[in-house]
Parts: C-alpha cells; sequence; structure tokens
C-alpha cells in the first residue's frame, strides 16, 4: 500500500470526496505541481507527455532536422536538405508560390503518386485551424520528392521537397507520421524555456478549474477578446457558455496527452500550440476528443487566442 496517499486518505474521512477533489483541482493550478511534474525534461521544441517525432524545417538554412522525443530528451535522428516555394514569405493564398510558416500535422502517406513527387509524398494539414481563421486558403502542401531527370529542384510551388534517397531514408526514420508534427519557421524557432511551460500548465489548469466549478467572469477572463472559435467569436462564446455555466451542472474535466509547442509565425506575435485529449463529461452532455487551443502570450501573461 501506497503510504504516500495516507494524508489524502484522512482529508477524505474527514471532509469527504468533494472537497478533496476541490483541494487537488487546485494543486494542478499551482507552478509548483509542474515544476515537480516536468522535472529536468528538455524543452527545447516544447513539452510533450508521450514521445514523438518533430520534423524542424527551417526554410532560410533549406534543411529539416528529424528530432525525436522520448518523453524527456530530444534526440537528432536525420538532417536532409530541402527545397522550397520559389516565392519567399508566408503562405497567404492559392497560388502564391510560398511555402507556409506554422506547425502542421501529417495527415496522409501516399506511396501510389504520380513520379513527378518521387516515390511518395506526405500530405500536410494546411491550411491548419488558425490558418482558416486568418483568411489563409490554398492546399496540397507536401512534403515529397523529385520526379525523374528533374531539370529543376532549386524550389516547388509551395511544397517542401527533398532528393528522393533522403526522402525515403525519412520515412524510414519517422517513428510514426500520424503523430508527428511539422514545424516550418522562417529563420529559427520560437525559443522555449521551461518557466514557460511550466507557466502555461498553470495557466490551463487555473482555466480548467474555474470553467469545472462554473466561475464564469473569472473563465472569461482567459480568452482575448479577438478569439475565435469553433462557436464564433468572443461575443457569441460568452453567449454560449452564459447559459451554459447558469445551469450550475457538476461537471467532470481530464486532459491527458498534453502538448505543447511554440508556434512560428509572421505575425510578431508569441503564440503556443495546445493540443491534448479532453474527457468531458456533464449530466446532459458528453465528450471525448481532441481540444486544440493557440495561445497569445504578452509579457507574462496569456490568453486563448483561437479555440477548437
Amino acid at each position: 500500500m501506497d503510504n504516500n496517499l495516507y494524508p489524502y486518505a484522512d482529508f477524505y474521512r474527514q471532509e469527504g470526496i468533494d472537497t478533496l477533489e476541490k483541494r487537488l483541482d487546485h494543486i494542478l493550478t499551482t507552478k509548483e505541481f509542474w515544476k515537480q511534474k516536468i522535472g529536468d525534461s528538455n524543452v527545447t521544441l516544447g513539452w510533450y507527455e508521450k514521445p514523438l517525432d518533430i520534423l524542424a524545417c527551417k526554410k532560410s538554412d533549406k534543411r529539416l532536422t528529424l528530432y525525436h522525443f522520448d518523453g524527456k530528451q530530444y534526440s537528432v535522428k536525420l538532417k536532409i536538405p530541402i527545397v522550397i516555394g520559389r516565392r519567399n514569405g508566408d503562405k497567404q493564398r492559392q497560388g502564391d508560390l510560398k511555402t507556409p510558416v506554422g506547425i502542421y500535422r501529417i495527415i496522409e502517406k501516399k506511396r501510389d503518386v504520380d513520379p513527378f513527387y518521387g516515390p511518395l509524398a506526405f500530405v500536410t494539414n494546411y491550411p491548419n485551424p488558425l490558418d482558416k481563421t486568418l483568411g489563409k486558403n490554398g492546399n496540397g502542401i507536401w512534403l515529397h520528392g523529385f520526379p525523374p531527370n528533374c531539370p529543376d529542384k532549386n524550389s516547388t510551388k509551395g511544397c517542401i521537397a527533398s532528393p528522393n534517397t533522403e526522402l525515403l531514408s525519412l520515412d524510414k526514420n519517422l517513428t510514426d507520421h500520424k503523430s508527428s508534427l511539422l514545424m516550418i519557421s522562417q529563420d529559427k524557432i520560437p525559443p522555449v524555456s521551461r518557466e514557460n511551460i511550466i507557466n502555461i500548465l498553470s495557466f490551463i489548469y487555473s482555466w480548467r478549474y474555474d470553467w469545472k466549478y462554473n466561475r464564469l467572469n473569472e473563465y472569461l477572463s482567459y480568452y482575448n477578446s479577438n478569439l475565435k472559435s469553433s462557436i464564433g467569436d468572443f461575443e457569441s462564446f460568452k453567449k454560449h457558455k452564459t447559459y451554459i455555466f447558469a445551469k450550475q451542472q457538476n461537471k467532470e474535466i481530464l486532459f491527458y496527452n498534453i502538448q505543447i509547442t511554440p508556434y512560428p509565425n509572421t505575425l510578431g506575435k508569441k503564440i503556443w500550440r495546445v493540443n491534448m485529449k479532453e474527457k468531458y463529461f456533464s449530466n446532459n452532455y458528453k465528450f471525448n476528443g481532441t481540444k486544440l487551443l493557440y495561445i497569445i502570450q504578452e509579457g507574462d501573461k496569456f490568453k486563448i487566442w483561437r479555440e477548437f
């Protein structure tokens, strides 16, 4: 039996399960808890609860580095040369010949492709949810190879391309393309510190605390006035949540497999992508799926800017 649970058992004995639960929920909001949880994990490319691969592409260097995160540390598995869109800058619209800047998922690996794309192609989810709120359009941003006897290997129409042998080596070294992240930056990857990660986790669980315990005004204070969400803009979101919170329902909100990634961008903003699994249970609604947040940092303050 775990003796470390004895103090909680005694508290439960005297105060009951509801009071104990609220006490534990409060502990999850503290920076001290997350400082201990993160420990000495490397956070150079963000913080992740599960192992994954990160494909970091620096457009200025025309190089892609494959990192593997084992749950605590990063290791470099591969570096390959790449070419990008023939025009500089962040992709905005169909046909602008630019490669996007941001964080993308690989949603599909195509093996049976036209020889123009080499032996295989990785399909990204451009435009991602954030891109769409910014009015970006277009599609078909892939990571692929070159056709045989290709006369021009200096640029693409917006995709990322690499010599076929290098692309095959990348495919061989990828642990799982479906769980990996493609990080495309113009120059350098946004810096990350342990303090950043601790503060964001404390912010997320403070937001969760006020959400769970129906503290409407406190809950809404976590949102940027320029919010875009699956519900709508801030005013639509506020109206919907006011209606829900007025019911004063008991609810359970669980987060797991949390991913916190610095978001490269050309907006001059410090943005964090937070992706996690969420289990939500109330009297009349259940949800078990993915929660995606884009959080804006201004100084030492955070606000939820996008929520999906």
